[in-house]
């Protein structure tokens, strides 16, 4: 049996550590937008579930004077923001219940899926980079802003969600004007954007999470994350062990994929890895079917990862709209977890 005991995450704010508690093993599950998200119940049904970390998405637009916020399921995005006070709503109710919910910024691109998928975002400079933190924290955390489309509520963190992999070198020096023998995980700027955020919310808690694909290396493409986490301390990372034939959940790679973010050393020597699991059966755009597994075996690879590794240390399904398509997936999981 797997107790459901207190895990603490260490937030690094200015490199001092600030302890913050959730419960472990951690249930994660995105909610606002992907392909099924037309199925999504409200924000706070998923937080009666047993759900412990909802990332809401996304901020698909940033970077380059741009910034917007699109959620598909609710009528909530920049500029039209009608939709937004019921999310308010649910999200104060779900931390009441102890969720904590955070926003992820990225997803998929017009790089990743053509022009049907509307994110456009990269950091460019340290000042972009800069400039966006300032707005997430005034827009969603302890700042303020006349636009914040939560009121006063606060979000307990950020998840970056970056999609979209960039070739290494020549051309990502070109577009960031660095030289050569700078480490390309410098040049996408997300160690600024975080190193920043956490500046402008200390003293107070701020989770940082990201959701790398499961892949790792660089060749012809690199995956943008990746090269973040060399210099950026997360506190846990959504690892997207699905829509890859080379490291997914029951392809051979997968054991040492997950050796790899399980074993990160350096800002991240603690950082805790969730698995993330489609949860739905059926094909859609971003997830084919072949990569679903079912829940008791999902339960049985989690249960033996974390045995022989702690700091694998949660479940994260893609995405909350599985819960109506596919509806005995996650109870599934959560009873697997307490037995």
């Amino acid at each position: 049996m797997l107790a459901r005991t207190a895990l603490t995450f260490t937030a690094f704010f200015l490199g001092l550590g600030t302890a913050m508690e959730l419960p472990s093993p951690l249930l994660v599950t995105y909610w606002g937008q992907g392909p099924n998200s037309s199925l999504q119940k409200p924000l706070r049904s998923y937080c009666d579930l047993g759900y412990n970390v909802v990332v809401l998405g996304f901020i698909n637009q940033f970077g380059n004077d741009t910034f917007n916020m699109q959620m598909d399921s609710v009528s909530c995005s920049t500029g039209a923001t009608s939709g937004c006070a019921v999310i308010e709503r649910d999200i104060a109710y779900c931390q009441s219940k102890g969720v904590k919910i955070l926003m992820s910024m990225g997803g998929a691109t017009v790089h990743d899926c053509g022009e049907s998928c509307k994110g456009k975002y990269r950091f460019d400079s340290a000042d972009q980079a800069n400039k966006t933190a300032k707005k997430m924290h005034d827009l969603f955390f302890s700042g303020t802003d006349n636009e914040r489309p939560f009121g006063d509520v606060q979000l307990d963190g950020v998840d970056l969600d970056i999609g979209k992999s960039l070739p290494r070198l020549p051309l990502i020096c070109i577009l960031n004007e660095v030289t050569s023998t700078e480490d390309p995980g410098k040049q996408y700027f997300y160690d600024m954007f975080v190193e920043r955020l956490r500046e402008l919310q200390c003293p107070k808690d701020l989770i940082v999470s990201a959701a790398p694909e499961c892949h790792h290396g660089c060749s012809s493409n690199c995956n943008a994350l990746e090269q973040t986490v060399k210099f950026t301390a997360f506190d846990y990372l959504f690892v997207q062990f699905y829509n890859d034939p080379t490291c997914s959940l029951l392809e051979p790679g997968f054991n040492s994929s997950l050796d790899y973010w399980g074993n990160l050393q350096g800002p991240n020597s603690e950082t805790l890895i969730v698995l993330g699991v489609p949860g739905d059966s059926k094909p859609w755009d971003v997830s084919d079917a072949q990569y679903f597994v079912q829940a008791d075996q999902v339960v049985s690879i989690y249960k033996g990862q974390h045995a022989k590794n702690e700091r694998v240390a949660g479940i994260g399904i893609w995405q909350a709209s599985s819960n109506t398509s596919e509806p005995a997936f996650f109870p599934a999981i959560y009873r697997g977890l307490g037995e």
